[in-house]
């Protein structure tokens, strides 16, 4: 959680450069998405002491059902939300401000954070997933990779080097932020598969094979 907000704060720093008006929609949007998020939390915590339960009862078929029913049912959520925000989403900022130019800069950043949600449930239900399997670390490093250092690194160049335009950079900031999330689940699986089957000796060898497929 610390790395979603600090990379909010990443992207704020970003968008403030568009005016005071980008800012506002940008700050008015990400809080309104950030409701539909609230359900894929509750997954992450129920996925976390499941994993952790069957984990230390060596349960291994039920940590892969767990996970994948988790993943399941937040991607189907959270696909339903952004068409629901996809086609709504100028009518939703006129809540916030009847500020054309506002209403405009948080649109638009909504329509583009539509396509992305199905990605969110699963860095989230694999961080859960991962600490339960005791190895938190490795999830750390992608949510740093993904929330800050890839958009640092993109935008700093797109934003203050290109000067491209406020809808390309939303763009390749969401790119950014869910980059990497099939290869996330493939090497989540891995491990599952692993210790199901005893491939491994232990949990850090198929950890390894885990963060070779998720960077």
């Amino acid at each position: 959680m610390m790395f979603i907000g600090l990379g909010v704060f990443v992207l704020l720093f970003y968008v403030s450069t568009y005016g005071d008006y980008s800012a506002g929609g940008y700050g008015a949007a990400i809080r309104f998405e950030q409701l539909f998020l609230l359900p894929v939390l509750g997954l992450n915590a129920s996925t976390l002491a499941l994993v952790g339960q069957n984990f230390g009862a060596m349960n291994f078929s039920r940590i892969h059902e767990t996970y994948n029913k988790s993943i399941f049912y937040g991607t189907f959520f959270m696909a339903i939300c952004g068409l629901f925000i996809f086609f709504l989403s100028d009518y939703i900022m006129y809540f916030f401000s009847d500020n054309k130019e506002i209403i405009f800069y948080g649109s638009t950043y909504l329509k583009i954070a539509a396509f992305a949600g199905p990605c969110y449930p699963i860095f989230f239900i694999s961080s859960a997933l991962l600490q339960g399997l005791k190895k938190p670390n490795y999830q750390m490093i992608i949510n740093l990779m993904r929330m800050v250092i890839l958009p640092v690194c993109g935008l700093s160049v797109a934003v203050l080097y290109l000067k491209v335009d406020f809808t390309l950079a939303a763009r390749s900031d969401q790119a950014f932020r869910v980059a990497g999330g099939p290869k996330l689940y493939i090497g989540v699986e891995i491990i599952i598969i692993s210790l199901s089957f005893n491939s491994f000796t232990n949990l850090s060898d198929s950890s390894n094979i885990f963060l070779c497929c998720s960077v």
